[in-house]
Protein backbone atom coordinates (compact mmCIF):
# COMPACT_ATOMS: atom_id res chain seq x y z
CA UNK A 1 0.00 0.00 0.00
CA UNK A 2 1.23 3.48 -0.83
CA UNK A 3 1.68 5.82 2.10
CA UNK A 4 -0.77 8.67 2.29
CA UNK A 5 0.56 11.95 0.84
CA UNK A 6 4.13 10.72 0.55
CA UNK A 7 5.23 13.88 -1.31
CA UNK A 8 3.74 14.31 -4.83
CA UNK A 9 4.15 18.08 -4.55
CA UNK A 10 0.88 19.90 -5.00
CA UNK A 11 -0.89 16.89 -6.48
CA UNK A 12 -4.08 16.84 -4.43
CA UNK A 13 -4.16 13.07 -4.14
CA UNK A 14 -5.22 11.14 -1.06
CA UNK A 15 -2.56 8.44 -1.44
CA UNK A 16 0.42 9.16 -3.62
CA UNK A 17 4.05 8.09 -3.84
CA UNK A 18 6.64 9.93 -5.86
CA UNK A 19 9.71 8.31 -7.42
CA UNK A 20 12.35 9.92 -9.61
CA UNK A 21 10.39 9.24 -12.81
CA UNK A 22 6.85 8.43 -11.73
CA UNK A 23 3.92 9.20 -9.50
CA UNK A 24 2.02 6.16 -8.20
CA UNK A 25 -1.51 6.88 -7.02
CA UNK A 26 -3.16 4.52 -4.54
CA UNK A 27 -1.33 1.48 -5.97
CA UNK A 28 -3.72 1.51 -8.94
CA UNK A 29 -2.71 4.29 -11.29
CA UNK A 30 0.79 5.21 -12.42
CA UNK A 31 1.80 8.07 -14.67
CA UNK A 32 5.15 9.61 -15.51
CA UNK A 33 6.29 12.95 -14.24
CA UNK A 34 6.17 14.20 -17.85
CA UNK A 35 2.55 13.05 -18.25
CA UNK A 36 1.58 14.76 -15.00
CA UNK A 37 3.41 18.01 -15.81
CA UNK A 38 1.97 18.11 -19.35
CA UNK A 39 -1.56 17.54 -18.05
CA UNK A 40 -1.08 20.15 -15.32
CA UNK A 41 0.24 22.74 -17.78
CA UNK A 42 -2.71 22.26 -20.16
CA UNK A 43 -5.16 22.48 -17.27
CA UNK A 44 -3.61 25.52 -15.61
CA UNK A 45 -3.28 27.32 -18.96
CA UNK A 46 -7.06 27.82 -18.76
CA UNK A 47 -7.16 28.47 -14.99
CA UNK A 48 -8.15 24.89 -14.14
CA UNK A 49 -7.05 22.90 -11.11
CA UNK A 50 -5.69 19.33 -11.33
CA UNK A 51 -7.33 16.67 -9.19
CA UNK A 52 -6.36 13.01 -9.23
CA UNK A 53 -8.43 10.03 -8.28
CA UNK A 54 -7.35 6.43 -7.99
CA UNK A 55 -7.92 6.00 -11.73
CA UNK A 56 -7.40 9.31 -13.55
CA UNK A 57 -6.28 12.90 -13.65
CA UNK A 58 -9.08 15.47 -13.96
CA UNK A 59 -8.94 19.17 -14.75
CA UNK A 60 -11.54 20.97 -12.62
CA UNK A 61 -12.76 24.23 -14.15
CA UNK A 62 -12.78 27.09 -11.66
CA UNK A 63 -14.84 29.54 -13.73
CA UNK A 64 -18.52 28.79 -14.29
CA UNK A 65 -18.46 29.51 -18.04
CA UNK A 66 -15.58 27.09 -18.70
CA UNK A 67 -15.80 23.41 -19.64
CA UNK A 68 -13.93 20.79 -21.67
CA UNK A 69 -11.17 18.34 -20.79
CA UNK A 70 -8.74 21.17 -19.97
CA UNK A 71 -11.31 23.95 -19.37
CA UNK A 72 -10.39 25.18 -22.85
CA UNK A 73 -13.97 25.90 -23.92
CA UNK A 74 -16.15 28.77 -22.81
CA UNK A 75 -19.84 29.46 -23.20
CA UNK A 76 -21.59 32.65 -22.21
CA UNK A 77 -25.16 31.57 -22.76
CA UNK A 78 -26.52 34.19 -20.38
CA UNK A 79 -25.53 37.02 -22.71
CA UNK A 80 -27.08 35.32 -25.77
CA UNK A 81 -30.69 35.66 -24.67
CA UNK A 82 -32.90 36.16 -21.63
CA UNK A 83 -33.30 32.62 -20.33
CA UNK A 84 -34.48 33.40 -16.79
CA UNK A 85 -37.90 35.01 -16.47
CA UNK A 86 -39.78 36.70 -13.63
CA UNK A 87 -36.70 38.47 -12.25
CA UNK A 88 -34.49 35.36 -12.21
CA UNK A 89 -30.72 35.73 -12.53
CA UNK A 90 -28.80 33.76 -15.15
CA UNK A 91 -25.41 32.16 -14.32
CA UNK A 92 -23.19 30.34 -16.81
CA UNK A 93 -22.40 26.83 -15.65
CA UNK A 94 -20.08 24.35 -17.41
CA UNK A 95 -21.23 25.01 -20.94
CA UNK A 96 -24.83 25.54 -19.93
CA UNK A 97 -26.75 27.98 -17.74
CA UNK A 98 -28.64 27.95 -14.46
CA UNK A 99 -31.34 30.29 -13.29
CA UNK A 100 -31.51 31.55 -9.72
CA UNK A 101 -35.17 32.36 -9.30
CA UNK A 102 -36.73 35.08 -7.17
CA UNK A 103 -39.11 34.14 -4.36
CA UNK A 104 -42.34 32.71 -5.68
CA UNK A 105 -40.85 31.17 -8.84
CA UNK A 106 -38.99 27.96 -9.67
CA UNK A 107 -38.15 25.71 -12.60
CA UNK A 108 -35.35 25.74 -15.13
CA UNK A 109 -36.30 29.21 -16.42
CA UNK A 110 -38.21 30.49 -13.37
CA UNK A 111 -41.55 30.04 -15.10
CA UNK A 112 -43.26 27.90 -12.46
CA UNK A 113 -45.18 29.97 -9.94
CA UNK A 114 -45.17 28.78 -6.33
CA UNK A 115 -48.58 29.93 -5.16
Amino acid sequence: MVAENESCDGAEISCCKETKEDFVVCDHYKYTRVEYETFKEKCERHNGSVKASEMELVCVCLRDEQFGEFCEKTADLCSERKWCLNGGTCRNYRGNYRCHCTNGFSGMNCTDGNY
